[in-house]
C-alpha cells in the first residue's frame, strides 16, 4: 500500500516547510472521505449566503468543521451579482436613480441578512451588533463609481468588473464577522491581495505562479484566524480589479486548494453533487458518486454548467480532490472528483449544448493542399472562422476535405456564415463549392465517461436509443478522448434526446407516464389494471406506470407530474359514474383537456402516453399537439380514432417514428381479439383459455380453424 501525505503529494508538489508536516492521508484506496483531511477548503456559493437560514447554516457547518477548514471562499450574496449588472446597465444608459435604487436593494438584502443572521446565531435574548452603517458606508465609493458611469454614457468591462468586485467583497466581510460571532475567530482577505491576472476584464486569466507565490507568503499572517476569501475577484498586474468568469468563485477555491496543497475542495451548493444530467430535463437524473478530473473537465467542456473547464486545471495539475455537496445536507451524498480513475467503462452523464448553428461547406473538386493554389478548403475555413474569433464547438471533416461541418453558437451564425462567403468567394463564383447550408437550431449532445471507447456497446447504445425515439443525428464526433462521443440533434428534440439517451445508460426502471380521460368503465379498468399488476410489470419488465393526468366531463383536468394518487382516482371515477353522459361533438368539456402550456410540461416528462378513454370525436387538434410534443396517444373508441387527421396518424405506422398513435375497438365485430392475444404474450402474461362470446364473422373463423393449421391459412 502507497501512503500519500495529501493528494497533492503525489505529483510532487511540496507543502509549504512554515506550516509544518500534515498528518499522513491515505488515499490509495477508493473510498475518499474528505473528513479524514484537515486542510480543506470550503466554498460556498451565492444561494449559500443568500438568506439568514442558510448563512446560519453556512456558520454552522463551519463551526463543526473548524479543525478541518483551513479556508472559507465565498461568492456574492443571492441576488446581488444580478443587482449589480442591472446597476451598471441602468448608470450607462443614464439613469442613475434607478441604477441607485438598485443599489438600495442590495444594500436591504445585506443588512437583512447581516441582523437576521445574527439573531439565530445569538438568539432574541442577547444583543446583536448592528451592522446597517457599516454596509451603507462600504456602498458609498460604490454609488459614485455608478454616478461617474452614468455621465460618461459608457459601460467599460474594466468599470463593470470593479462593480461587481463589491458583491463578494461585502459578502466575505459579513461572513467574516458572523463567524466570529459564533465563536469561530475569522478574518476577511481580499483576493486582489493574491491573486494575480491579465487585463482580459470579465473573464481575466490567472498567473498561477505568481498568484502562489504571494498567497503562499501571506498565509502565515493570519495565524490562527479563519481566512474567509473573496472569491471570483483578482487584480491584474497593472493593478486594476479583474474578475474570472463563470463560476469565478470556484475557480478561486481551487487555485488556493492547489497553492496550499489543500486536502480537499469542499464546494457548498444547492444541489447534492454532479447529476446524470440535466435535472431539469430527466426528472430521475441522479447524483454521481465519483468523477475522475478528466471526466469532469470533458462535462464541463460539453455543457454542465456547474463548472467551468479553468476550476479543473488546478486541480488536476495538483492532483487535489474535489467534493460538491447539498449545503442544506452536508451530511448527505455528494461527488467526489479525484485523480483516481474509476475502472468502469460505463457512461457517467448525458449533457446538451444548445442553441447551436451546423454550417456545412461542400466542396466539388479533389481537395489536395499540393495542387491547389490556395490550399484545402476546410482548413480555409477553419482559419477563417478563428480569424474572426468564431467559437467553434465541433468541427467534422470529409476524406480529402470535400466537405467540413462545422458547429459554432447561434448568436455567430451570421459571423461565420459571411467570413465563410467572403473566404471561398472566388470558389463559390466558379461552382467549385456548394452553396453554404445551415441548420439551426441544433443541439450537441454528448455522453461521457471513464474508458467510454474501450467499450463498443456504448456508442451502439447510444445511437440505438436515437434511432427507435427517430431523432435524426445530423453528425458525429469523437476525438482521440476516450471518454466522451457527440453528436448532433435538432434543437427541438434535445429534451427527448437528452431523455432517451440517459436512460439507456442509467435507468433501471422506465417511468411510463400516463395521461388519462374519460369517466367510464374502461378508464376504471385501466386504474385497476394498473394497480394490480404494478409489482409484476416493475419485476418483469423494469415498468413504472405513473398517472400524471385526468380529465373527465364532471371534473376539471389535474396534472401533477409526481404522479396524482391511485385510490384518489378510483373515488372521483366512482362519484360521478352517475354524472350526466358526456356530449362528445361540442366545446363544452373542454376543461377536461390539459392546456396546452401542461401539454408542454407533460412533453418534459419521460415516456409520455396519453390514453383517451373519452370517446370524444373533436379531438383532432389536440392527438396533433401531442404528436408535436412527442407524446404517444391511445385511443379506446372508433369514433376518436377516426377524428386523427390522416397527417397525423403517421407516427403509428412507422417503428422509428418518436411517438405512436394506437387504438382498439371493443364493439361488435371490431373486436380486437387476436391483437390482444399477441399484446398479453409478449407482456409476459401465460394463456390458459379464451371464454369469449364472438361476433359472427370471429365465429365463423375459429370454426374453420383445425388443429395444427396456421389461421392465415384457413
Amino acid at each position: 500500500m502507497v501512503a500519500f501525505t495529501s493528494p497533492s503529494s503525489s505529483v510532487g508538489m511540496q507543502w509549504p516547510a512554515k506550516f509544518g508536516f500534515p498528518p499522513i492521508l491515505d488515499l490509495a484506496s477508493a473510498n475518499l472521505n474528505y473528513t479524514q483531511g484537515t486542510r480543506n477548503v470550503f466554498k460556498f456559493g451565492g444561494t449559500s449566503v443568500g438568506s439568514p437560514e442558510r448563512l446560519f447554516q453556512l456558520v454552522t457547518i463551519v463551526k463543526a468543521e473548524r479543525k478541518r477548514v483551513m479556508s472559507v471562499v465565498v461568492s456574492a450574496m443571492g441576488k446581488n451579482t444580478d443587482l449589480l449588472l442591472d446597476a451598471a446597465s441602468a448608470a450607462a444608459s443614464g439613469d442613475i436613480d434607478a441604477a441607485l435604487a438598485l443599489i438600495d436593494r442590495v444594500e436591504e438584502l445585506t443588512i437583512r441578512n447581516a441582523n437576521d443572521t445574527q439573531r439565530l446565531i445569538l438568539g432574541d435574548d442577547k444583543p446583536i451588533e448592528d451592522l446597517t452603517k457599516d454596509i451603507q458606508a462600504f456602498h458609498v465609493p460604490l454609488r459614485q463609481l455608478l454616478l461617474g458611469v452614468s455621465l460618461l454614457r459608457e459601460q467599460t468591462l474594466a468599470a463593470l468588473d470593479t462593480v461587481l468586485s463589491f458583491g463578494e467583497r461585502i459578502s466575505a466581510t459579513i461572513v467574516a464577522k458572523l463567524l466570529t460571532a459564533n465563536g469561530v475567530p475569522a478574518i476577511y482577505v481580499d483576493a486582489r491581495k493574491w491573486v494575480v491576472t491579465n487585463e482580459s476584464f470579465g473573464c481575466a486569466k490567472v498567473d498561477f505562479e505568481a498568484s502562489k507565490a504571494k498567497l503562499v507568503a501571506l498565509a502565515p499572517t493570519w495565524g490562527s484566524l479563519l481566512p474567509v476569501i473573496t472569491g471570483f475577484i483578482g487584480k491584474s498586474t497593472s493593478g486594476r480589479t479583474t474578475t474570472l468568469g463563470r463560476n469565478g468563485s470556484d475557480y478561486t477555491a481551487t487555485l488556493i486548494g492547489a497553492s496550499l496543497q489543500a486536502d480537499y475542495v469542499v464546494i457548498n451548493t444547492d444541489i447534492s453533487g454532479v447529476m446524470t444530467a440535466d435535472p431539469r430535463i430527466v426528472g430521475s437524473a441522479t447524483s454521481v458518486s465519483h468523477l475522475s478530473h478528466h471526466e469532469a473537465l470533458e462535462l464541463a467542456i460539453y455543457g454542465t454548467r456547474m463548472f467551468h473547464t479553468r476550476t479543473m486545471v488546478p486541480l488536476i495539475n495538483s492532483g487535489v480532490t474535489m467534493l460538491i455537496r447539498n449545503t442544506m445536507d452536508p451530511s448527505g451524498n455528494g461527488t467526489y472528483i479525484s485523480s483516481l480513475a474509476s475502472a468502469d467503462k460505463s457512461v457517467t452523464c448525458t449533457t446538451s449544448l444548445e442553441n447551436l448553428s451546423l454550417i456545412e461547406v461542400r466542396t466539388r473538386i479533389l481537395q489536395e493542399a499540393d495542387r491547389h493554389e490556395h490550399g484545402n478548403v476546410g482548413a480555409r475555413v477553419i482559419q477563417c472562422l478563428e480569424h474572426e474569433r468564431v467559437h467553434i464547438w465541433l468541427s467534422i471533416r470529409a476524406a480529402h476535405g470535400q466537405s467540413i461541418s462545422i458547429v459554432v453558437p447561434s448568436h455567430q451564425e451570421v459571423v461565420a456564415r459571411t467570413a465563410i462567403a467572403t473566404e471561398l468567394k472566388s470558389e463559390l463564383q466558379n461552382n467549385e463549392v456548394d452553396t453554404v447550408n445551415c441548420v439551426s437550431p441544433v443541439t450537441m449532445l454528448s455522453i461521457v465517461g471513464e474508458k467510454l471507447n474501450k467499450a463498443s456497446a456504448n456508442a451502439a447504445k447510444m445511437f440505438t436509443a436515437l434511432a427507435t425515439a427517430g431523432i435524426d443525428v445530423l453528425a458525429v464526433g469523437q476525438g482521440t478522448s476516450s471518454r466522451s462521443l457527440s453528436c448532433i440533434v435538432h434543437g427541438a428534440k434535445t429534451k427527448l434526446a437528452v431523455r432517451r439517451v440517459h436512460d439507456a445508460f442509467n435507468a433501471s426502471t422506465l417511468v411510463a407516464n400516463l395521461i388519462l380521460l374519460g369517466c367510464n368503465g374502461t378508464t376504471r379498468s385501466i386504474l385497476d389494471k394498473i394497480i394490480g399488476q404494478a409489482d409484476k410489470y416493475r419485476q418483469r419488465h423494469n415498468v413504472e406506470l405513473r398517472v400524471v393526468g385526468f380529465g373527465s366531463n364532471c371534473t376539471p383536468f389535474q396534472f401533477d407530474p409526481n404522479g396524482i394518487k391511485l385510490d384518489t382516482l378510483v373515488d372521483q371515477l366512482q362519484s360521478c359514474s352517475k354524472a350526466t353522459p358526456l356530449r362528445r361533438d361540442c366545446g363544452l368539456y373542454d376543461h377536461a383537456r390539459p392546456s396546452d402550456d401542461i401539454v408542454s410540461l407533460i412533453h418534459d416528462l419521460s415516456c409520455p402516453i396519453l390514453v383517451d378513454c373519452s370517446g370524444r370525436s373533436d379531438n383532432a387538434a389536440f392527438y396533433s399537439s401531442c404528436f408535436a410534443k412527442d407524446i404517444h396517444v391511445i385511443v379506446s373508441n372508433v369514433r376518436s380514432a377516426n377524428s386523427v387527421p390522416k397527417s397525423s396518424a403517421s407516427p403509428s405506422l412507422h417503428a422509428l417514428d418518436p411517438c405512436y398513435f394506437l387504438y382498439n375497438s371493443v364493439v361488435g365485430a371490431s373486436l380486437p381479439i387476436f391483437d390482444t392475444l399477441a399484446n398479453l404474450l409478449n407482456t409476459g402474461d401465460h394463456l390458459h383459455r379464451v371464454d369469449a362470446a364472438l361476433s359472427g364473422t370471429l365465429g365463423y373463423v375459429c370454426d374453420r380453424v383445425r388443429p395444427n393449421e396456421w389461421l392465415s391459412f384457413r
